[in-house]
């Protein structure tokens, strides 16, 4: 047995999130499958994702890798914290000068920023390409993140 939910308010990315329940062996536990509106599965039961921890550490203007690239996956952020040392701009890619996967974002001298942890993901590489953060100037950028590879 299942049941289909489409939930209002749950964006992944412009999509809106479609939870297909499935009843457990027992007929009370249910696990869901979550998909987008294009079908993607963004989250489903024996699926789960192994987090994986990396330091943030970047003071060269241009690239800085992150996560190096893996052959056959991407690379997923769930989670991430950094602090400026000073006044900087920074930008997530997928590979080194590659695709935004952020906007460029101004920081001030000792700011920053923290995404909690988000199940769904905030952003992704692409396959085979490394997580790169393109910094604006020769600034300090430090953190952490939480990332999976899907």
């Amino acid at each position: 047995m299942s049941t289909t939910v489409v939930t209002d308010g749950f964006p992944i990315g412009s999509s809106d999130v479609k939870a297909t329940l499935i009843a457990g062996q027992d007929g009370t536990n249910a696990q869901a499958i979550l998909t987008d509106s294009t079908g993607r599965v963004v989250i489903s039961p024996g699926s789960g994702v192994t987090p994986a921890f990396a330091a943030i550490s970047g003071a060269s203007s241009g690239d800085n890798t992150i996560v190096a690239a893996n052959a056959t996956k991407k690379i997923r952020v769930f989670a991430l914290a950094i602090v400026a040392a000073g006044a900087v701009n920074v930008r997530f890619e997928s590979a080194a000068g590659g695709t935004a996967l952020t906007g460029v974002m101004s920081f001030a001298a000792n700011g920053g920023y923290v995404l909690p942890y988000n199940e769904a993901g905030w952003f992704e590489t692409a396959v085979n390409e490394l997580l790169n953060m393109e910094l604006g100037g020769a600034v300090q950028v430090s953190g952490h993140l939480t990332y999976g590879l899907v």
